[in-house]
């Protein structure tokens, strides 16, 4: 008998993992930056490991290790002196 395999139109586990890792980055960022125009000064370490923290403990090893190194960017463009630019 000829039986029909239903397709699922769910994207692969993978994209949203890049997704979250991307996301919490993101809003990792954003907290950062709001918390540092207060005068919260050195809670931007904190967050970011947070982030990474969020993205290995739902994902796979890729987009873990794109949240380490986007982090790590992303620290070192808008925290640490001189700010915005690259070594």
């Amino acid at each position: 008998m000829l039986q029909w395999k239903r397709q699922s139109t769910k994207p692969p586990f993978s994209i949203q993992g890049y997704g979250l890792a991307v996301l919490s980055v993101a809003v990792a960022l954003g907290v950062s930056l709001l918390l540092n125009r207060y005068n919260f000064h050195g809670v931007a370490e904190p967050m970011f490991w947070i982030a990474i923290a969020i993205t290995a403990w739902y994902t796979e090893l890729g987009p873990t290790i794109l949240a380490l190194v986007s982090s790590f960017l992303t620290v070192d463009y808008f925290f640490m002196q001189p700010i915005s630019v690259f070594p």
